[in-house]
């Protein structure tokens, strides 16, 4: 019999400690502007018009949480790999990295912009990155749900007899 499958084993707890103190520091500094990471869908029109509107205060600002989005996007992926690893193994936890593959880049874009602001080729499709970074996190995460609660059903049916 496989060893049973606890759902809030040391590092899942860890990891989960680490991503609510991180994301309080990161609400706390950017308090009182407008960011594009948090958004499901913006335009290129969109994206230009919020970033534009920041001042320099705020652009230095923009670019320590983007810095820190970096240590962010490390603890959510381990979360992910780890907990996608112990419902499917090595091939379901590579997936745990899509979703950091689309953050870096869209974080990439958003500090390029910052530190050059005007009307660069990437705004068009800066929002596909952040689409994308949510669709994945989003999509593993229930995947894990359900392999998680799926497995938990056939192990109790294992151990209630007929």
């Amino acid at each position: 019999m496989k060893p049973r499958l606890y759902f809030f084993d040391k590092p899942t707890v860890l990891l989960l400690i680490a991503l609510t103190v991180l994301s309080v520091v990161m609400v706390i500094a950017g308090a009182g502007f407008e960011g594009l990471d948090l958004k499901f869908y913006y335009s290129g029109d969109e994206a230009l018009r919020i970033l534009s509107a920041l001042s320099s205060e705020q652009r230095q600002r923009y670019l320590r949480i983007e810095s820190l989005d970096f240590i962010y996007l490390s603890i959510y992926t381990s979360l992910l790999m780890w907990n996608l690893r112990k419902v499917g193994g090595a091939r379901l936890m590579f997936l745990g990295t899509l979703p950091a593959i689309f953050d870096v880049a869209e974080n990439l874009c958003i500090m390029h912009w910052l530190s050059s602001p005007g009307e660069h080729f990437y705004l068009g499709f800066l929002s596909f990155l952040t689409m994308a970074k949510w669709s994945f996190g989003f999509s593993w995460t229930v995947l894990f749900f359900a392999k998680f609660f799926l497995r938990r059903v056939k192990e109790k049916r294992r151990i209630i007899p007929n």
